[in-house]
């Protein structure tokens, strides 16, 4: 079966790289900025003279070696995306990005991180990714010190450079996977705007954008004033139903599942691991309840509250069965989350001098979202019931308990009867002012170029749950008896003196809102945060002098930061403290604990921090030769030098070069960097993040749901990573329109900053790694001050290494009478992507072909295509991007029996494969006169699906879209 799966991997390489190869007649999305404009050829949308993100140099003719890919307005607006995130996220070296329809990745329950747009370079996630605002920080959206790209002012944005390289030594801390910055047009005149619709071929996710900007140059074009404006409205996706409906006529869910033996504990010859990609079920809970265990195990019961023989199907593994009644599967998750998203934006600038600019910036914003997790508080098998709980005397569980001498048993249940869904609603709102000045003075003959700012920004985001129960309260309401009226009653005293009302959790039947209500205290957990950044920078640029090659260029500067969170919590989540006492809102209640944890998810905790960093940083453009034999080889040398009040002195550097060579056309490229990142204020001082996960208790096989609780950690040191990056750009003279460029890229990320899953905690322990024992504890009862939980703390990883290259090419050809064509490509293999948490007893895991969910792992091949045909005023755009096939576990061996020993590093598995996905969308454009510009969009035009086990990260979770719209400029 290896060799089968080993067959399919070379055929379906084979073929990736022949469309890889003939992808290198493509893309106007590859522009390379580190190429002198002198060589950019003008027929190229959107080329012209500007100053690159590669590095702060920003002399006229100097070629930066890291390589950089400027996205234009006019690619932009081919993708026609109602988010420029949802643009640059496509585009095959972002891998991981993180957006509303990634709800599993930035939807949870207990993380307050709903609803961001965040851009992840290789895949080496967010943090390692900084984004900029015309070259500034922006105030981050979440704790983790990431910005929210879906909070700037989209119609003013006129390109977008993309760093693919380690870039610290010119831009600071998180820029080691590399830059994303978001460049506005300073001096836009006139008026334009932008009016689009959207829906998917199921008739939700609806979306209206309305966006608008002016420009204007007053007092002899000495001021100039810009403000922009933007309304965005998304319906969504909502999430299915217990069982595996989805809504609106979307198929049903492939009911997926997973499940496995403890380390050695499978029968002789059998696979430690079970991934079912079609019509799993679980057998720790039923669609309205199931008796788990005991002599009674395999009870269930109706919607009308009647017990019947469970169905468990066959294949059944530690909790998990395929086929079965197939009635309990849980899809509640929103597909994509509602947004409403309001921007406002506005610059002016004055010319003191013609050659002094002061200006100032405002960005205001307010992201709206919400979404669905888990919908009800499901429990995995975990209630212990009393055979003679008043719901059950009319049925005939109490004469079998009598029968097999047993007064409770194990019950399970999906908790759909309560009338309201969990939802969390979200609300980011970013103030963002920016003071500066730019321009240029002299030093004798020597013109040196300035530029200045001070930034300071807030985002304050809170965070309300509604219809979330209460563990104490629950618990109570679920031991029902009958008093001596014979009316049911919740069995405490106490609870009943706390205003307990019974429900019967036996039935499908909705419980009622007055039920409901008291679950859920009438209110819900909530976390009210506030970040603040203050930023300020200086940097000079200038070429002092020449040598015997051609002019030395020098930038340097120096900036400093300040970033500073707090966070307040509802005292039933944080627990009852002098910041978050009981209120009349959140009652002293005595079926819940003073110490907080209380509700089922989205006990949110109460915390701050801040650290401020000093750095300065120079750069050198150094030319060593310049001779028509040998070509033109530039020498580029960055370094920076940082002091951080939490992590203490880091010091950065990178060492590049550019050769043009004697061959026309082809330029060579490469660097050496040593980059890093600082812990960001969630790693080094977050409050305990909670939230209730079920877990396997390797011991028994059996699930368990716990508190998962993620604290900070003040002893955290910088991330450092090594980084190679070479390359070739080719512009042939004998091809006109042809540019083709090629980069190899090695990244060693050391001490890399990273929190183990609560699996990985309980098998370290279970696997006799004792050190871990200590964070683990299976016994007590939620909602209780004796619960059982798993503990996680972030620590600096061995490693994260990861290898691979990229291919980018543009080929435009005029093609008389027929029109201009154009043809575009981009691609990105991931050769590698190793991580090792250096801990004995954990696998070394090759990420690399992981295109799983939670895996945090890269396709192996990542390709987008581009044909455009253009003439006169109409032109039709195809795009195609492809997702190459990968594993649930690149490291596994698969088999079906005469398995040999699994082990951490090769588990055995009985099936391990994950489609690829290859998607064609459909553009095109009209032109109304010179003022108006008619289009339409169709996305994933053949509807394919994500298939089982793929991560929406990677994988088009809703389907065929259609966009209409109408752009203005006058």
């Amino acid at each position: 079966m290896k060799n089968a799966r080993n067959a399919r991997l070379a055929a379906n390489r084979k073929k990736l790289i022949i469309s890889s190869s003939l992808a290198v007649l493509a893309l106007p999305c590859a522009v390379h900025a580190q190429t002198a404009p002198a060589a950019t050829p003008a027929n190229v949308p959107g080329a012209a003279e500007i100053i690159v993100t590669g590095s702060r140099i920003t002399a006229s003719g100097f070629n930066a070696p890291t390589p950089t890919t400027v996205v234009s307005i006019e690619q932009l607006q081919q993708a026609a995306q109602p988010n420029l995130f949802d643009s640059i996220a496509q585009l095959p070296a972002l891998q991981g990005s993180v957006g509303t329809a990634n709800t599993r990745q930035n939807g949870g329950t207990s993380f307050g991180n709903n609803g961001l747009s965040a851009l992840n370079l290789r895949g080496l996630g967010s943090i390692r990714t900084l984004t900029l605002l015309d070259g500034q920080r922006v105030v981050p959206a979440y704790i983790t010190g990431i910005a929210d790209v879906s909070q700037f002012p989209q119609l003013l944005i006129k390109r977008v450079d993309v760093v693919t390289g380690g870039a610290s030594a010119s831009w600071g801390s998180d820029a080691v996977a590399g830059v994303v910055n978001f460049v506005t047009d300073k001096t836009f005149k006139g008026y334009k705007a932008n009016l689009s619709g959207g829906t998917s071929t199921y008739g939700d996710d609806q979306s209206v954008l309305a966006q608008a900007a002016a420009g204007w140059g007053l007092m002899g074009d000495r001021m100039h004033i810009e403000i922009a404006g933007e309304y965005f409205r998304n319906s969504g996706v909502a999430g299915g139903e217990v069982g595996g409906a989805n809504p609106n006529g979307r198929p049903d869910a492939y009911r997926s599942g997973t499940t496995s033996y403890a380390l050695g504990a499978q029968p002789a010859g059998a696979p430690q691991f079970y991934a079912y990609p079609y019509n799993a079920q679980t057998t720790t809970l039923g669609g309205v309840g199931l008796i788990t265990a005991g002599p009674l195990a395999g009870t269930a019961f109706d919607s009308s509250g009647n017990p019947y023989a469970f169905q468990y199907g066959t294949g059944c593994v530690s909790g998990t069965c395929v086929g079965g009644q197939q009635d309990n599967y849980i899809t509640t998750n929103t597909l994509d989350n509602p947004i409403n998203r309001v921007v406002g934006y506005g610059r002016v600038g004055f010319d003191v001098t013609p050659n002094w600019e002061l200006y100032a910036t405002v960005n205001v914003s307010e992201v709206r979202t919400s979404n669905t997790p888990i919908a009800y508080p499901r429990k995995p098998g975990n209630l212990t019931m009393q055979c003679s709980n008043a719901y059950l005397t009319s049925t005939t569980i109490p004469a079998l308990c009598a029968s097999k001498g047993i007064t409770s048993f194990s019950y399970g249940t999906a908790n759909a009867i309560m009338p309201g869904k969990e939802t969390i609603y979200s609300v980011r709102r970013q103030y963002r002012f920016v003071l500066g000045t730019e321009g240029s003075f002299n030093i004798g003959s020597t013109p040196i170029k300035f530029d200045a700012y001070y930034q300071h920004g807030t985002n304050n985001v809170h965070v309300d749950i509604r219809n979330m129960t209460l563990n104490g309260r629950y618990n109570a309401a679920i031991n029902a008896v009958r008093d001596g009226s014979g009316n049911i009653v919740c069995s405490s005293a106490t609870a009943r003196a706390a205003g307990c009302i019974p429900i019967n959790i036996f039935s499908g039947a909705k419980i009622s809102d007055a039920a409901f209500a008291w679950l859920t205290g009438g209110s819900g957990p909530y976390q009210y945060s506030t970040f603040k950044e203050d930023a300020a920078s200086i940097a000079f640029n200038a070429t002092p002098f020449h040598n015997w090659a051609g002019d030395v260029s020098v930038a340097l500067g120096a900036e400093w930061r300040n970033e500073y969170y707090n966070t307040i919590s509802d005292p039933y989540g944080n627990g009852v403290t002098t910041e978050t006492p009981n209120t009349a809102t959140f009652p002293a209640d005595s079926l819940l604990s003073t110490g907080g944890n209380n509700w089922f998810a989205g006990n949110y905790h109460n915390g701050s921090g801040s650290f401020n960093v000093r750095e300065a940083f120079l750069e050198i453009g150094l030319p060593l030769l310049n001779s028509k034999e040998i070509g033109k080889i530039d020498l580029s040398l960055s370094g920076r030098t940082a002091h951080y009040s939490t992590a203490g002195n880091a010091n950065t550097w990178k060492v590049g070069a550019t050769w043009d060579t004697p061959l026309s056309g082809l330029k060579l490229r490469g660097v050496v960097s040593r980059d890093l990142r600082a812990p960001n204020l969630s790693e080094l001082f977050a409050a305990p993040q909670t939230a209730n996960q079920p877990v396997i208790n390797r011991a028994t096989g059996g699930t368990v749901q716990v508190v998962s609780a993620t604290i900070g950690n003040p002893a955290l040191k910088p991330e450092i990573a090594k980084t190679i990056d070479v390359g070739a750009v080719y512009r042939p003279d004998f091809i006109p329109g042809l540019s083709i460029s090629f980069d190899y890229y090695d990244i060693r990320l050391n001490q890399a900053i990273s929190t183990l899953t609560n699996q990985q905690v309980i098998d370290l322990c279970y696997n006799g790694n004792t050190t871990y024992c200590s964070n683990v504890k299976f016994t007590g009862t939620l909602g209780t001050s004796d619960y059982p939980y798993v503990i996680s703390q972030p620590f600096n990883l061995a490693s994260l290494n990861m290898r691979g290259f990229d291919i980018e090419a543009a080929y435009r050809r005029n093609l008389g009478k027929v029109g201009m064509l154009t043809l575009r490509a981009l691609a990105t293999h991931a050769i590698s992507m190793v991580s090792n948490t250096g801990i004995a007893g954990q696998q070394i895991a090759q990420l690399a072909g992981n295109n799983t969910e939670t895996g945090n792992g890269v396709p192996k091949w990542k390709v987008m295509l581009q044909q455009t045909w253009e003439k006169g005023p109409a032109s039709v755009t195809l795009t195609e991007r492809i997702i190459s096939a990968g594993y649930i576990d690149p490291n596994a061996i698969v088999c079906s029996t005469n398995c040999p020993a699994s082990t951490v590093q090769n588990p055995t598995y009985n099936f391990n494969d994950i489609p690829g996905a290859t998607y064609l969308d459909i553009g095109a454009n009209y032109k109304l006169g010179k003022a108006t510009q008619v289009y339409f969009k169709v996305d994933n035009v053949f509807n394919h699906r994500a298939p089982p086990f793929g991560g929406t990260l990677l994988y088009d979770p809703i389907g065929r879209m259609f966009r209409l719209g109408v752009r203005v400029a006058m």
